[in-house]
C-alpha cells in the first residue's frame, strides 16, 4: 500500500502511479499482473478498475462482494463483465 499525502488525496494521483507501475511490469515481460486489496479501500479500487484491472472471483462469495462494491462505487459492473469473464475463464465457478 502506498498511501497519499492527505493534501493530495482525491486528485487521481494513485491511478497514475498504478498505471506507471503496471506499464513498467509489462515492459519487463510480465504476462500476468494481479493486485490484492481490501473492500474498504474504495478509492484505490476505483483507480485500479480505471487502469484496467478486473475482479477475479477466487473464493466463494467474491462475486457478491464485488457486486456490492460496484454499487457502492456507483459503477456499472456489466461494463467490466466481459474482461472479468476472460480473466476468470480458467477458474472454477466459486460464486
Amino acid at each position: 500500500m502506498s498511501p497519499a499525502n492527505p493534501e493530495h488525496r482525491g486528485k487521481g494521483l494513485g491511478k497514475f502511479v498504478s498505471a506507471a507501475a503496471t506499464q513498467a511490469l509489462l515492459e519487463h515481460g510480465a504476462q500476468y499482473i494481479y493486485l490484492l486489496t481490501d473492500d474498504w479501500r474504495r478509492p484505490a479500487i476505483k483507480g485500479y478498475l480505471k487502469v484496467g484491472y478486473v475482479p477475479i472471483y477466487h473464493k466463494p462469495g467474491m462475486k457478491k462482494r464485488w457486486q456490492e462494491l460496484f454499487l457502492a462505487l456507483g459503477l456499472n459492473m456489466e461494463a467490466y463483465k466481459e474482461s472479468a469473464e476472460v480473466n476468470n475463464a480458467g477458474d472454477r465457478d466459486v460464486e
